[in-house]
C-alpha cells in the first residue's frame, strides 16, 4: 500500500463576493441560507472547490443553484465584478480586488472551514531536489 506524507504549506479562505450593486449584502452579517435567493457563480462540478462548496451546502441544509459555472477563479471574480451574481472564491486570490473595492466580501454569520494548499509526497522515499526546492519557494512566499 502506497502511503503519502502531506505537507501543508498555506491556509486559504473561501469567501463569497459581490460588486457594489448588491449593497444589501455588504457591511452586515448575513446567514448563509439567505444567499440562496441570489444568483450564485460557482466552480464547475468535479473540482475540489465545488466539492468543498457542496459540503458546505450539506452542512447548512441549503442548495445553491448556480446561474454561471466556471473552472476559472479569474472568470468567477470577473463575473462578480460585472454584477452577475455572488462569486465564490479564495480570498487570497482576490485580495487586490477587495482592497481596490472592485469586490466586497460578504460577512457570513457562519464560520466556513479553512482549506489548505499542500504537497503530497511518497512516504519512505527520498524527496528529490526539485520537489524540495518547490516546497522551499512556496513556503518562502508565505
Amino acid at each position: 500500500m502506497v502511503k503519502f506524507v502531506y505537507t501543508y504549506i498555506k491556509k486559504i479562505h473561501t469567501c463569497f463576493v459581490v460588486n457594489d450593486s448588491f449593497k444589501e449584502l455588504i457591511d452586515k452579517e448575513i446567514p448563509i441560507k439567505n444567499l440562496i435567493n441570489y444568483p450564485i457563480i460557482l466552480q464547475t462540478k468535479g473540482s475540489n472547490s465545488r466539492d468543498f462548496i457542496e459540503k458546505i451546502e450539506i452542512d447548512n441544509n441549503i442548495n445553491f443553484s448556480s446561474n454561471i459555472e466556471s473552472s476559472s477563479y479569474t472568470l468567477i471574480s470577473e463575473f462578480a465584478k460585472m454584477g452577475l451574481g455572488i462569486g465564490i472564491s479564495t480570498k487570497e486570490y482576490i485580495e487586490s480586488d477587495l482592497k481596490e473595492k472592485l469586490l466586497y466580501e460578504i460577512k457570513l454569520k457562519e464560520k466556513l472551514p479553512n482549506r489548505y494548499i499542500g504537497i503530497a509526497t511518497l512516504k519512505n522515499q527520498i524527496t528529490n531536489f526539485s520537489t524540495k526546492k518547490l516546497i522551499e519557494i512556496i513556503e518562502d512566499k508565505n
